[in-house]
């Protein structure tokens, strides 16, 4: 993906010859912050999962339940009561049932191969802030990122857009 995204910045021969280079570690922390974040994303769901939760302690005001937060939770994509509370490891809430939709964690091996090229073009969004030289294509990029997110959001069946 790395080489892809250099050559959709140019030449791709000049900027990337194998991974001793600067351009190849900085190329490579971006990846890997790229893949953190797409992990976090709610716009993407190929990590998604819902639960349903059970109270593990009543508080002691008695208003609010207490829910463990699951193990392996990135981020809320949505919760059957929208005025819970999330707090650390907990959430907290007059209801004493949760169901959860939440954003896990997943291998990069796990992720779907749908995937690929918003990876290749978001690492070569980056690489051109990182690199003024390498900006040229920018606007066409951010225009092939919008049409990829559509396209993954059609395929994931939902609506989403980038937000602005």
């Amino acid at each position: 993906m790395v080489q892809l995204a250099y050559l959709k910045l140019g030449n791709q021969n000049q900027y990337y010859n194998g991974n001793t280079t600067e351009q190849q570690k900085i190329a490579s922390i971006l990846f890997d912050t790229i893949i953190d974040e797409i992990a976090m994303e709610t716009i993407f769901l190929f990590n998604a999962v819902t639960v349903k939760l059970n109270k593990n302690l009543d508080s002691s005001d008695g208003e609010y339940f207490r829910f463990n937060l699951p193990v392996d939770f990135l981020s809320k994509v949505r919760c059957s009561d929208r005025l819970a509370r999330f707090e650390g490891e907990y959430i907290y809430s007059t209801s004493d049932t949760l169901e959860l939709t939440y954003c896990r964690e997943l291998p990069l091996s796990e992720y779907p191969d749908y995937l690929s090229k918003y990876i290749t073009i978001e690492l070569a969004v980056r690489l051109s802030d990182a690199y003024r030289t390498l900006a040229d294509n920018k606007q066409l990029l951010m225009l092939e990122k919008q049409t990829e997110v559509d396209r993954i959001s059609t395929l994931e069946g939902l609506p989403f857009t980038i937000p602005r």
